[in-house]
Formats: C-alpha cells, structure tokens, sequence
C-alpha cells in the first residue's frame, strides 16, 4: 500500500533502497525513512502515536471545557450499558433501539490474543508516555 496507495489521502514520497514510497503526510519528512524501515506493526504503532501526540493539545482544551469524553475500549467490554448510559448523558441524547441491539454485539466481543512483537526503544517510549497520558498502564 505504500508503493501505490488505494485511497485518496495526502501522501509524501520517500525513497528507501532506491525504491519510492508513499508516507502519509502526517509522518514527518524527518521521520520518513525510519517510517518505512519499521515493520507493518511498528508503522501502525508509529502513526498512532503521531496522531494521538498532535491530537493531545487540542484533547487538553476540550478536557479543559469539559467538551470531551473519554471511553476505553476495555471499560466498554466490561460494562457496556454503564459507558453507554455516561455517553448518552455527556452528549445528552436518548438511546433507541439500535443500542440495544449493538449493546449485545458489543457482549460478544472476543479479544485477539498474541504477543506484541519487540519494539525499538524510541517507539516503546513512546507507545508508553502515550498510554500515561490516555490513562492506561503499561504492565
């Protein structure tokens, strides 16, 4: 996909081993070989991190203003009704009969097991302040 991308985004070109990629332009050109010489995991990890990191100010407003909710995901398997109930209440909507229908979709939800393969130790720091700042911990 990054050799020729399907989708109609932003893309900067980026050459590794003589050959020209295409980056999405939210990675840095700065980061862009590093980028490409990570695994399809890593390059997912990293863009997550480069979006949640310019995302975080604007997040800080909001919180700020009590414009933002944050929901877990695993808070939502464990107690759906409960994250639906704050949800409904923060955008002060009526749940219909369309929740109650995805509230047990979401009942059975089976998470994917396996091991996270080794990440470098700039991206694991990374990943890591990440998830201290969306109120996660690491171990």
């Amino acid at each position: 996909q990054l050799a020729r991308p399907p989708h109609a985004q932003i893309f900067r070109s980026a050459t590794r081993r003589g050959k020209v990629f295409y980056v999405p332009c939210r990675i840095a050109p700065a980061d862009a070989k590093k980028f490409l010489g990570y695994s399809e995991y890593e390059r997912g990890l990293f863009y997550w991190c480069v979006l949640v990191e310019n995302a975080a100010k604007s997040l800080e407003n909001l919180r700020k203003k009590k414009q933002c909710l944050l929901v877990k995901f695993e808070e939502l398997l464990e107690n759906p009704r409960k994250i639906m109930k704050q949800a409904s209440s923060f955008l002060d909507l009526k749940p219909s009969a369309i929740t109650e229908t995805a509230l047990r979709k979401i009942k059975n939800y089976r998470a994917l097991s396996g091991q996270a393969p080794k990440l470098s130790g700039e991206l694991l720091a990374r990943t890591k302040a990440l998830y201290k700042y969306l109120g996660y911990g690491w171990d």
